[in-house]
């Protein structure tokens, strides 16, 4: 069974993210930064290549060296500027990771 959603430690208390309401992971120095649909930023103690191996790989896919996307909320991508469009969100999509990108999309 695949989980749906995990704990993040802020101060002294635990807060549920629930992997579906994650739009994006940015990577900062040490620290990831989960931004989710409520427009609240976490902010976790973990390398991207770490967090990448707990996430769903259907749903969560390496754009950037420094972001990860949820698939389904990605509403454009602009191959030739290398952009990816997420709600007014505007992500690098590295040249590293564009040929997995769009291989991993169904494109008609």
């Amino acid at each position: 069974m695949e989980k749906l959603n995990f704990f993040v430690r802020k101060n002294h208390t635990l807060h549920r993210v629930n992997l579906s309401d994650i739009l994006y992971i940015n990577a900062e120095g040490n620290y990831c930064y989960l931004i989710v649909s409520n427009g609240r930023k976490h902010a976790l103690k973990i390398s991207l290549r770490q967090l990448l191996l707990k996430l769903p790989e259907d749903v969560f896919i390496r754009i950037h060296k420094s972001y990860i996307v949820n698939i389904n909320y990605l509403l454009k991508l602009d191959m030739k500027e290398r952009n990816a469009y997420i709600q007014e969100e505007v992500l690098p999509i590295g040249r590293t990771y564009s040929n997995g990108l769009t291989d991993r999309l169904t494109v008609m």
